[in-house]
């Protein structure tokens, strides 16, 4: 939704913290794969970066703005919700970069009901074609 504002350095960073939260909690949801592609498209990157031994800490780095944090915050959370279950290996992946990030937690949860409301507009959306 919001990652075309990153740049490029940011939006590999991303890619390697999207595939690390996927990983996670070792089940690899077709929703979150998904979304994942849908992601990817959206950066208009030429190849899916392959994952880096890098820290989420110094991934966390390449987000150098309000903004891009934001926006990683937000697609990340987004990511960890996509099959509608936050694992507990999802939940410690999200929980170290936010912190990394500098968010409070009164940030964080907005940002988490701001997710949870956008996929509740986006299923009663999809009522509309669905409807007899």
């Amino acid at each position: 939704m919001f990652l075309s504002l990153l740049e490029e350095n940011q939006k590999i960073a991303f890619i390697d913290l999207a595939q690390r939260l996927i990983g996670s909690d070792r089940k690899f949801s077709s929703e979150e794969i998904d979304l994942f592609r849908v992601m990817v498209a959206e950066m208009d990157l030429l190849k899916v970066p392959s994952p880096t031994n890098r820290s989420i800490g110094e991934l966390a780095e390449s987000f150098d703005s309000k903004k891009s944090k934001c926006v990683a915050a937000i697609e990340l959370i987004s990511l960890a919700y996509a099959d509608n279950e936050l694992a507990a290996g999802e939940i410690k992946m999200l929980k170290e970069f936010l912190w990394y990030l500098d968010f409070s937690e009164a940030e964080i949860s907005s940002m988490q009901n701001w997710v949870v409301r956008k996929y509740a507009l986006v299923s009663e959306a999809k009522q509309f074609w669905e409807q007899k």
